[in-house]
């Protein structure tokens, strides 16, 4: 299945499930699309709402959030629910 067929018709032809346009990379697909190094038509596609998020080491307060998430997800694996 080629991507750009399934974003423009938004289901996956064997499972008929629809997919989301999401995607997440570190480089910069606009300047990569200027330099025909990225497909140009497929960049526009997957940029219709960008939502930048800074990394996580930018954002040192969430990281408790990210701890006590994933202790509790920990602890209800392991049938000790907190």
């Amino acid at each position: 299945m080629k991507l750009d067929a399934a974003l423009a018709n938004r289901k996956h032809e064997k499972t008929k499930t629809l997919l989301p346009d999401a995607a997440a990379t570190l480089r910069d697909l606009a300047q990569m699309a200027a330099r025909a190094e990225f497909r140009s038509d497929l960049y526009y596609r997957l940029n219709v709402f960008p939502v930048l998020i800074p990394p996580l080491r930018e954002r040192g307060e969430d990281i408790s959030q990210f701890v006590e998430h994933f202790v509790e997800v920990l602890l209800q694996a392991h049938g000790e629910a907190h």
